[in-house]
């Protein structure tokens, strides 16, 4: 598991965010909305479907809720191709 995983999975209510603190970019609190990564996974349906994958990426080119979102790269792909 990634140290971020670790996190979410065992302290995941940790309102201190000690231990996402302590990641190699730790999240902050303005995430940036002009380009970056997220923490889910959506099918690129802007690409061919023999081209297309799975991006974490933003800004979203959907609005949330339109399409829908996967917890791991490896999920989102099995599940929408």
């Amino acid at each position: 598991a990634t140290h971020l995983e670790c996190c979410k999975n065992a302290y995941g209510g940790q309102t201190s965010g000690k231990c996402l603190s302590e990641l190699a970019s730790p999240p902050t609190t303005s995430p940036t909305i002009s380009g970056g990564v997220i923490d889910f996974w959506y099918p690129d349906y802007s690409a061919a479907w023999s081209d297309a994958g799975c991006k974490n990426e933003l800004p979203l080119p959907f609005t949330r809720g339109d399409r829908p979102e996967y917890a791991t790269h490896l999920e989102c792909c099995k599940n929408a191709y």
